[in-house]
């Protein structure tokens, strides 16, 4: 006897169709957390290497800790005249194969980065620089990584501005943020003022993020709080801590050299001031 062809029918590839349709979405959001979760896990590799080029700069600077800027002024004498150095350059010198351009260097580069092209041309950013270091002031009017600006004559003078914050003067280094996570600016890197976005009616957090609401706010919403959560494509021309990690979280490396995350609502003045 002859066995007659079985058709497929419409209805049954539209089925077939469907349910495939339906576990896409549903296996599509896991897999972005997934992603997500792994740039988060090599974004905190990235800064726990950073903490240990500190380390090693620590160790061959008598425990000073590096400026955030060095600025050597025209009335300089040294070797060095009319230049200016940033944290990132004293950290590259660990650093075995960075390039002829520090910003290249992977590990100054958070992976959840979202700002890849520059506002003012629209070209390919030139590499990014998406951490800043601790510039938070404690009552004595100095932060961790401080401002070396105007150098002129080391050991000549009282106008002289070599100034460094020793890791011993550090009260908590196993909660005081040293690098963290911060939004990028019109050319894809940290906007200029610094790493800021925290709001705090208590011992000096205070660095108002632009784009951003006003700082008159009321004060119990803000204290360790960032009013833009994620930066989402925006190009920030002020400083804003950028919880751009799943549950918006940054993530920090701390004086002790341990790598955390620090939930959006949850920052405190102990994790931003050297009190």
């Amino acid at each position: 006897m002859k066995m007659k062809k079985k058709h497929v029918s419409l209805i049954e590839i539209l089925v077939v169709v469907a349910i495939i349709g339906i576990l896409a979405s549903l296996l599509l959001p896991s897999l972005k957390s997934a992603r997500e979760s792994a740039k988060s896990v090599n974004c905190l590799n990235n800064l726990r290497n950073l903490g240990m080029f500190t380390e090693m700069h620590l160790g061959d600077n008598d425990g000073n800790i590096p400026p955030r800027l060095l600025w050597y002024s025209d009335d300089y004498t040294g070797e060095v005249n009319n230049q200016s150095y940033r944290w990132h350059t004293f950290l590259g010198e660990y650093i075995s194969s960075p390039g002829t351009n520090l910003f290249d260097a992977k590990v100054f580069s958070c992976p959840s980065k979202s700002i890849f092209v520059r506002q003012d041309n629209g070209l390919a950013t030139d590499g990014a620089l998406t951490y800043w270091v601790n510039n938070h002031e404690a009552a004595d009017g100095r932060s961790p990584w401080n401002n070396n600006w105007g150098v002129t004559d080391p050991g000549v003078g009282n106008d002289i501005q070599e100034e460094y914050v020793n890791i011993t003067e550090i009260l908590e280094p196993a909660t005081l943020a040293s690098i963290y996570d911060v939004a990028q600016d019109w050319v894809g890197r940290v906007a200029e003022s610094g790493a800021g976005g925290f709001v705090s009616h208590a011992q000096d957090i205070w660095d108002q993020a632009s784009p951003g609401p006003s700082s008159s706010s009321e004060p119990e919403t803000l204290i360790g709080y960032k009013q833009i959560p994620s930066q989402n494509g925006i190009h920030y021309w002020r400083g804003a801590v950028d919880f751009r990690h799943p549950r918006q979280t940054i993530n920090t490396v701390n004086f002790d050299g341990s790598a955390t995350r620090l939930i959006n609502g949850g920052v405190k003045n102990k994790n931003m001031v050297n009190q």
